[in-house]
């Protein structure tokens, strides 16, 4: 499963109750988180921003998390995407390369431009969903998380 940026924030920065489930599997190793320095480094931006700080959250903290929960993997090299699958927004690209190369069922986002490709990112076997939409699967049985 590959969390998004915004995904990050709602587990750790908002501490969002409608995404406890998801918490709970990423915080007790249920699922497999894999991501990029980049992505790390993306988040770590943003919190710099103090959007963390804006809802009560140390953002030590929460790159803490990450840090504890993500499973860190080289990037594949740039190459033509064969898959063509492009986000409108570059720089939410590596997490859709990073969902197909992985080979992961998920990618949960809250980013409208990854969301618009759900349909077609299904054809390649990977689900984008939100994360609340994903922990509202997961409550009703829906959501495979193998």
């Amino acid at each position: 499963m590959v969390l998004d940026t915004n995904t990050v924030l709602d587990l750790w920065a908002f501490r969002d109750g409608r995404v406890q489930a998801l918490r709970t599997q990423v915080e007790t190793g249920v699922l497999d988180w894999p991501a990029t320095a980049g992505m790390r480094q993306e988040l770590q931006g943003v919190l710099a921003r103090g959007v963390a700080a804006a809802h009560g959250a140390q953002a030590d903290a929460v790159l803490a998390m990450w840090d504890r929960h993500a499973r860190l993997v080289e990037p594949s090299p740039p190459a033509p995407t064969q898959h063509r699958l492009r986000c409108r927004d570059p720089d939410d690209q590596p997490f859709l390369e990073l969902a197909i190369d992985s080979k992961a069922q998920w990618l949960l986002t809250s980013d409208r431009d990854l969301l618009s490709l759900a349909r077609r990112a299904a054809a390649h076997g990977l689900q984008i969903r939100s994360p609340h939409g994903w922990t509202d699967a997961a409550l009703l049985g829906g959501a495979n998380q193998g």
